[in-house]
């Protein structure tokens, strides 16, 4: 439980304010709230639990993977492209493209960033969101960068290409205690082994193999057998089966 406190408190310092005077977590509004136009295709666990949050956690990794995938197309656009207008225009669309799987990662988190939601979860989901913000804004630094082709030195566009990849790494780097809470929340810290250890989940064992299923069926690789497919959203995936190949489910023998 006091890794639990601690990491809570780490979330609560990524983001920019605290809670109010009445102990009650600030509404944190998602980009998707404003785009009547977003087209997103995986239904949303929407269930109030622990279990719930971890599932919609993992489905908004999921869109998360999609936009990280998106650079893959890059090579494809400077081969292909005829000249610079014609480059610009693919850079854009896959910028534009990884921006909207952004604001999808942000729709299976939307339920648990409720006002009756309790405030832990509250504060797990919201963190997670605030990440995918700071990601649509790097798009947004990159679609204006691109928009600036043909005008800056060799040494000014590395200069800013490498910036804005350091961020991004940042920005998934500050997911990992996002994913530790969650996953220590399906910890049964009430029965210990025989050396006084965690090695039990709250949830049954068809929920643990949905879940586990669940990963290998999103994030090809997230098991270590596929390093093509192996990206910082997967390995963040992957946390999932660690936790879920260490512990047996509540009923489980």
């Amino acid at each position: 439980m006091k890794g639990v406190v601690g990491l809570l408190l780490a979330l609560s310092s990524t983001l920019a304010y605290s809670q109010n005077s009445s102990g009650v977590v600030p509404q944190f509004i998602g980009v998707w709230d404003k785009d009547a136009t977003l087209m997103c295709d995986r239904v949303p666990h929407q269930e109030q639990s622990a279990l719930g949050l971890a599932h919609a956690l993992l489905d908004s990794l999921s869109y998360s993977r999609d936009a990280a995938n998106r650079s893959k197309e890059i090579p494809g656009a400077l081969s292909a492209a005829q000249d610079m207008t014609g480059l610009m225009t693919e850079l854009l669309r896959i910028s534009k493209s990884s921006s909207n799987d952004y604001r999808c990662a942000e729709v299976p988190l939307g339920a648990f960033n409720q006002p009756a939601t309790d405030a832990t979860k509250r504060l797990i989901a919201q963190s997670a969101i605030f990440s995918l913000h700071q990601q649509i804004q790097l798009d947004d630094r990159l679609n204006a960068f691109t928009k600036k082709l043909g005008t800056l030195s060799q040494a000014e566009m590395a200069d800013e290409m490498s910036s804005m990849q350091v961020e991004r790494d940042k920005i998934w780097h500050s997911l990992v205690p996002v994913i530790e809470v969650v996953l220590l929340s399906l910890e049964d810290d009430k029965r210990l082994n025989k050396n006084g250890n965690i090695d039990r989940l709250n949830i049954t064992l068809a929920q643990k193999q949905a879940l586990a299923g669940k990963v290998v069926r999103l994030f090809p690789g997230a098991a270590g057998d596929d390093p093509d497919h192996m990206n910082m959203p997967t390995f963040l995936a992957s946390l999932y089966l660690v936790l879920l190949n260490g512990h047996k489910a509540a009923d489980e023998a």
